[in-house]
């Protein structure tokens, strides 16, 4: 989001504000605005970051998983086999 500054600075004076302030307001103003922006880009690496972060903490739950179901169905066997 940007702002006109001088605009906004010109519509403060209009409004009886002092020239410096007006224009020390709507430098502020556009700077807090300017720092604060997110840009498609920003959010382009954000939303990439998180799909990497999403898809190694899934491998991991996979890998977990797959280690639970593979040990429960082991000792299901070894269990039965001498149970019989």
């Amino acid at each position: 989001m940007s702002i006109d500054t001088l605009k906004l600075a010109k519509r403060l004076e209009r409004a009886n504000m002092a020239k410096e302030q007006a224009e020390a307001i709507a430098e502020g103003i556009g700077e807090t605005l300017q720092e604060a922006t997110v840009t498609k880009q920003d959010l382009a690496v954000a939303v990439a970051e998180l799909r990497t972060d999403l898809q190694t903490g899934l491998s991991k739950l996979k890998n977990e998983l797959l280690y639970w179901v593979v040990g429960s169905i082991t000792l299901g066997v070894i269990v039965n086999h001498f149970w019989r």
